[in-house]
């Protein structure tokens, strides 16, 4: 009887345990979704507010610990907490970050008419080495690099760790990221893709997940291209004088060149629009931008 006695205290007391255990796993599981989520709020709180900014600007923002941020091309996961995607914003980044502070960076990507804000997000673990020769080393002193991102600029060579990301503009040295042909392509991952103004010089510089990103701001740039058709024939009720046919004729173009993903053409069509811009703005025709 007493062995009995025992043996059900035991068993007893093990489910108790149990059960306890159980319950302060499952809490603390709660509280770090809780604390994940309070975080994920606060990044896209202020992703949010940047998103209306007009000029580039440059934010540090603390979050409450140490925080695992795992960055896909359409979404943020934050610790084990997946927020909403991120399907409307660019964003320029390392795919995984721990840590508890993160370097904002955003500027208007305007080829040739604003498109849409460029995020680049990085960390204090994170440092870029750009990497130069003499042939360039005008071009990358000339770089408007943001000031809260850990970057160093070198003509040689530096140790790789796994927070060290290389960057070439160098002809006899490789990196993480090597741009060539004079800055118009870059290569990343044994992947060349083109590079569309200054600012996606700077997403490239900055994201491991560039080539996807591009071909959202592409989708982007096609939607816009409809709304400034939109605004031409808007344009020239206003003022039946001036002829809209040729700027619209060149949008239609572009559109689909970027359909078609024909880079160089894109650019080509670039320059065409904007010179044809210029035109209107000389013969006193508003001008489409």
């Amino acid at each position: 009887q007493m062995e009995y006695n025992w043996a059900f205290v035991i068993i007893a007391g093990a489910v108790i345990l149990g059960f306890f255990v159980t319950l302060t796993v499952r809490y603390i599981d709660i509280q770090n979704l809780k604390e994940n989520a309070i975080i994920a709020s606060d990044i896209y709180n202020n992703l949010f507010n940047l998103q209306k900014s007009v000029y580039a600007t440059q934010l540090n923002l603390s979050l409450t610990l140490v925080t695992k941020l795992d960055f896909s091309c359409n979404q943020l996961m934050v610790g084990n907490f997946i927020p909403a995607g991120l399907e409307k914003e660019f964003i320029f980044s390392p795919r995984e970050m721990q840590t508890d502070k993160i370097s904002i960076f955003v500027q208007p990507w305007k080829y040739p008419f604003k498109i849409g804000n460029l995020f680049y997000i990085s960390s204090n673990q994170k440092k870029y080495y750009i990497l130069y020769d003499s042939n360039s080393a005008d071009f990358v002193s000339k770089l408007e690099l943001p000031k809260n991102f850990n970057i160093q600029k070198t003509n040689s060579m530096p140790k790789k760790d796994e927070n060290t990301r290389i960057i070439s503009f160098s002809s006899s040295q490789n990196g993480d990221v090597k741009f060539i042909d004079g800055n118009e392509n870059v290569m990343i991952n044994g992947i060349k893709s083109p590079i569309f103004g200054m600012p996606l010089l700077y997403g490239a510089m900055f994201s491991e997940n560039y080539p996807c990103m591009l071909d959202k701001l592409l989708k982007r740039f096609s939607m816009m291209i409809d709304i400034y058709k939109g605004k031409a024939d808007y344009l020239f009720m206003l003022n039946t004088n001036c002829d809209y046919s040729q700027i619209k004729f060149t949008l239609s173009n572009l559109k689909s060149k970027i359909e078609s993903k024909n880079y160089n053409e894109i650019k080509n069509y670039v320059k065409i629009l904007d010179e044809q811009n210029n035109n209107l703005l000389s013969i006193n025709c508003q001008p489409l931008y």
